[in-house]
C-alpha cells in the first residue's frame, strides 16, 4: 500500500512578489527548499507492486522504488558512500532514471528523490562527487524534468529542486564548477511550473550561484545562464507565451525579471565571455501584452531598472558594451501603449571612461519616443514626457553635461546635442507640435 500526500502546488501563487535584493533571493530558495522537504518526507515508498523493469548497477546504498500502473520503467546506478535514491511513479508509461557516481567520480552524499504522477512523464538525474541533492516532482502528462550536477568537474554542494503541475512542461537544470580543477560549491537552482507547455533551462557554473524560476500559465519560456561567483537570478512569469532570457558572467551580479501578461519578451545580459560584469544589477518588470525589454551591461557596478505597463512598448538600455567604465545608472519607466525608450552609456576614449553617467526617463501616454546617448563621464539626463506622439533625442559627449526635458501635450519634438564639458540644457514644451 502506498501512502502519498501530494504537495499543495497552489502555494506557489503567493510567490508573485519580486525580490529587491540578493538576500531576499536567498531567502526565497530557503523557503522553497523547506516547502519541498516538508512534503517529500510525508511520502512512504514500498517495493510492492513493481510493474516495470528496474535496473540497479553497483548499488551498495539505499534505494527504494515504488511504481503503480503499467509500462513504467526505472533505472538506478549508484557508487560511493551514503547515497540514497527514492523513486515513485503512479501512472502509465513513465520513465525515471537516477545515476549517482561514475567510473571517474564517486558520489559521496548524493540524495535523489523523484515522484511522477500521470502518464508518459520523464525524469532524469545524474550527479557526481560530494553532497549533491536533487528533488523532482511532476503531476500531469508528458512532462520532462532533467538535472545534472558536477558531471564534468569534481566537488560541490549543489542542490536542485524542480516540480511541475500540468502537461507537456520541460525543465532542465545543469550545475558545474568553473573548470576541470574547480568546484561548484553551494550552487542552488529551483523551478516551479503551473500550466501547460512551459519550458525552463537553467545552467550554472561556478560557486555560490542562485537561480529561481516560477511560471504560472501556458507556453512560457525561461532561460538562465550564470557563470562566476555569487550571482543571483529570479524570473517570474504569469500569463501566456512570455519569454525571459538572461546571461550573467562575472561576480556578485543580481538579475530580477517579472512578466505579467501575454507575449512579453525580456532579455538581460550582464558581462560576456570577454568582459565580466561585477556587482551589476538589472531589474526588469513588464505588465501588459507584447512588450519587449533589453538590458545589456558590462564592467563594474552598473545598474539598470526598467518597468513597462501597457501594451506593445519597447525599452532598451546598454552600458559599457564598447568601452571600459562603470557605476552607470539607467532608470526607465513607461506607462501606456506603443512607447519606445532607449539609453546608451559608453566611454569616450581610453582616458575618458564611460562611468558615473545617469539617465532618468519616464513616459505617460501613447506612442512616445525617447532616445538618449551618453559618451564620457559624469553626464546626467532627465527626460519626462506626458501625452502622445512626443519625440525626444538627447546626445551628450564629454564630461559633466546636464540635460533636462519636459514635454506635455501632443506631438512635441526636441533634439539636444552637448559636446564638451559642463554644458546645461533645459527644455520645456507645452501644447501641440512644438519643435
Amino acid at each position: 500500500m502506498i501512502l502519498c500526500e501530494t504537495p499543495d502546488f497552489l502555494k506557489l501563487k503567493n510567490w508573485k512578489h519580486s525580490f529587491r535584493s540578493s538576500t531576499k533571493i536567498i531567502s526565497n530558495f530557503n523557503f522553497l527548499t523547506n516547502f519541498i522537504h516538508n512534503h517529500m518526507k510525508k511520502v512512504i515508498f514500498s517495493l510492492a507492486g513493481l510493474l516495470s523493469v528496474t535496473t540497479i548497477v553497483a548499488q551498495s546504498n539505499t534505494s527504494n522504488v515504488d511504481q503503480s500502473g503499467e509500462n513504467n520503467t526505472t533505472s538506478i546506478i549508484q557508487t560511493g558512500n551514503e547515497n540514497a535514491i527514492t523513486l515513485n511513479q503512479d501512472g502509465n508509461s513513465n520513465l525515471s532514471r537516477a545515476f549517482q557516481g561514475s567510473v571517474d567520480f564517486i558520489s559521496i552524499n548524493g540524495n535523489i528523490s523523484q515522484i511522477q504522477t500521470g502518464d508518459k512523464n520523464f525524469a532524469f538525474v545524474q550527479q557526481e562527487h560530494d553532497n549533491n541533492v536533487a528533488i523532482q516532482t511532476q503531476n500531469g502528462n508528458g512532462n520532462s524534468a532533467s538535472i545534472t550536477q558536477n558531471i564534468i568537474n569534481s566537488g560541490g554542494n549543489n542542490r536542485a529542486e524542480q516540480f511541475q503541475s500540468g502537461d507537456n512542461n520541460i525543465v532542465t537544470i545543469s550545475q558545474e564548477g568553473t573548470n576541470s580543477t574547480g568546484t561548484g560549491v553551494f550552487n542552488n537552482a529551483s523551478s516551479g511550473q503551473l500550466g501547460n507547455d512551459n519550458a525552463v533551462t537553467i545552467t550554472q557554473g561556478g560557486d555560490t550561484n542562485f537561480s529561481f524560476n516560477l511560471q504560472i500559465g501556458d507556453e512560457n519560456e525561461a532561460v538562465v545562464t550564470q557563470s562566476g561567483v555569487r550571482n543571483g537570478s529570479d524570473q517570474r512569469q504569469t500569463g501566456d507565451a512570455n519569454i525571459a532570457m538572461s546571461d550573467q558572467f562575472g561576480d556578485n551580479n543580481i538579475l530580477l525579471q517579472s512578466q505579467d501578461g501575454g507575449g512579453n519578451l525580456a532579455t538581460a545580459i550582464q558581462g560576456s565571455s570577454l568582459s565580466n560584469s561585477v556587482s551589476g544589477f538589472v531589474n526588469q518588470r513588464q505588465s501588459g501584452d507584447e512588450n519587449s525589454a533589453l538590458a545589456h551591461q558590462e564592467q563594474d557596478r552598473n545598474r539598470i531598472n526598467q518597468t513597462q505597463g501597457g501594451d506593445e512598448n519597447s525599452i532598451v538600455a546598454s552600458q559599457n558594451i564598447e568601452s571600459s567604465g562603470g557605476q552607470n545608472l539607467a532608470d526607465q519607466f513607461q506607462s501606456g501603449n506603443g512607447n519606445t525608450a532607449m539609453v546608451s552609456q559608453e566611454g569616450l576614449s581610453s582616458d575618458v571612461l564611460g562611468e558615473q553617467n545617469s539617465a532618468f526617463q519616464n513616459q505617460f501616454g501613447n506612442e512616445n519616443t525617447i532616445i538618449t546617448s551618453q559618451r564620457g563621464r559624469g553626464n546626467r539626463s532627465r527626460i519626462s514626457q506626458r501625452g502622445e506622439l512626443h519625440i525626444s533625442e538627447n546626445t551628450q559627449v564629454g564630461l559633466s553635461n546636464f540635460a533636462e526635458v519636459n514635454q506635455f501635450g501632443t506631438a512635441q519634438n526636441n533634439t539636444i546635442l552637448q559636446n564638451g564639458t559642463g554644458n546645461t540644457a533645459l527644455v520645456t514644451q507645452i501644447g501641440a507640435s512644438n519643435q
